[in-house]
């Protein structure tokens, strides 16, 4: 009887000091829209650089093999 009653104190006090009680688990990555739009511009601006440069290295490959 006195270990149920030690267990129980024990479980009380952990589920008054849960510290996880007071925290927050909403993602702290959410974007507000002007710098979502901004990163969406950079990648877009970098995508658009890469497969520019995919278009010259092929013309290269073109040119020196023929």
């Amino acid at each position: 009887m006195l270990n149920i009653f030690i267990v129980l104190i024990i479980v009380a006090v952990i589920w008054v000091f849960n510290p996880l009680k007071f925290t927050n688990f909403k993602s702290p990555l959410k974007l507000d829209k002007k710098t979502r739009s901004e990163v969406n511009r950079v990648v877009d601006q970098t995508t658009q650089q890469v497969n520019y440069a995919r278009q010259m290295q092929k013309r290269e490959q073109q040119q020196n093999g023929e």
